[in-house]
């Protein structure tokens, strides 16, 4: 792309942000920063854009290290700068938050084979909200398709793949990962369906991530025992808190689990306890603990006779609020 003056660059990039559907919120931000950059452009006599540039006005505008370090730093500024290096650099911008929430669209060229790749991916267990993340990076993929002139499948070649991830190059890795991971699995569904001719799956790059994450933190049995040593049992918040640190650390529930649980979801008599899991959608039985039923039922003796549809737990505020 021909390089642009700041003011040109300023006034497209904010054009592209808003075709490429950043939210109300995003735009104003970009709008102010704009012209704050083009008066500090001014004053240093400079009417061409660099990252390095940017940097520097966001340390001598914003004061960037120092409310970095306190951990106030407003992140979206540090977007504003990177939404104008990758519109000098690509002429497009790619959003990955800040979007204005809207159903996702997939072109009609490529809508039978997106609607019957979802289907398979229900069938083999895959939930709801990873297929709606999926369909997330691929409905960005077909845009970036759109503007290289490819409306179906089996028009799709490997160099179109290369410049995409060219294109998402800027983004997290992490993003760039999940990206390319759907990308890569929606053009195998659709060589061994016989949308595509041409197998791409084997020669996309696989992009790896390294989360580097730390490994997970656990509480003894000792700290365990000590939570619950520290809850006041005398009010039925106390009671409520203690049954729920129980089904977390007796039987490993996860917090979503706990604050989704139904009166239907116990079974007295056999003293199972079965559920949907909110994370996997996978269904879980596992057995009611003595001491988890008696510290749920402790909590229940408070309240009026519960419907087996109510929700086991609510705020102690007010009754009506589940947890």
């Amino acid at each position: 792309m021909e390089t642009l003056n700041l003011q040109t660059l300023v006034s497209e990039t904010g054009q592209a942000l808003m075709a490429a559907g950043a939210s109300d919120y995003y735009q104003r931000i970009f709008k102010t920063l704009g012209k704050q950059l083009l008066a500090y452009a001014r004053i240093h006599e400079t009417d061409v854009f660099s990252i390095d540039f940017g940097l520097q006005f966001l340390e001598e505008h914003y004061h960037m290290s120092e409310k970095v370090a306190a951990k106030k730093w407003p992140v979206i500024y540090s977007r504003c700068i990177n939404f104008l290096s990758d519109y000098q650099r690509t002429g497009h911008i790619v959003l990955c938050f800040g979007v204005t929430k809207k159903a996702y669209t997939v072109p009609e060229g490529f809508q039978e084979s997106t609607d019957e790749y979802l289907d398979y991916r229900k069938k083999i267990s895959i939930s709801d909200k990873t297929n709606q993340l999926s369909l997330l990076y691929l409905e960005r993929f077909f845009a970036f398709l759109d503007g290289e002139g490819i409306h179906s499948p089996g028009c799709i070649t490997l160099q179109n793949v290369h410049r995409f991830l060219k294109y998402i190059g800027s983004m997290e890795k992490s993003s760039i990962c999940a990206n390319m991971r759907a990308v890569r699995y929606y053009l195998k569904y659709c060589y061994e369906n016989s949308y595509m001719e041409n197998e791409l799956f084997s020669k996309i790059p696989n992009v790896h991530y390294n989360r580097q994450s730390r490994l997970p933190s656990s509480y003894t049995s000792d700290e365990v025992s000590t939570l619950l040593k520290s809850v006041d049992l005398g009010n039925p918040c106390g009671r409520r808190d203690y049954a729920i640190i129980l089904l977390i650390a007796r039987l490993g529930l996860r917090s979503s689990d706990v604050a989704g649980l139904r009166m239907s979801d116990i079974d007295w008599e056999k003293e199972r306890l079965r559920i949907i899991q909110k994370k996997t959608g996978n269904p879980l039985e596992l057995p009611l603990l003595e001491d988890v039923g008696e510290a749920i039922i402790c909590y229940l003796k408070n309240r009026e006779a519960p419907d087996r549809l109510e929700p086991c737990f609510y705020q102690a505020e007010a009754a009506i609020y589940r947890i």
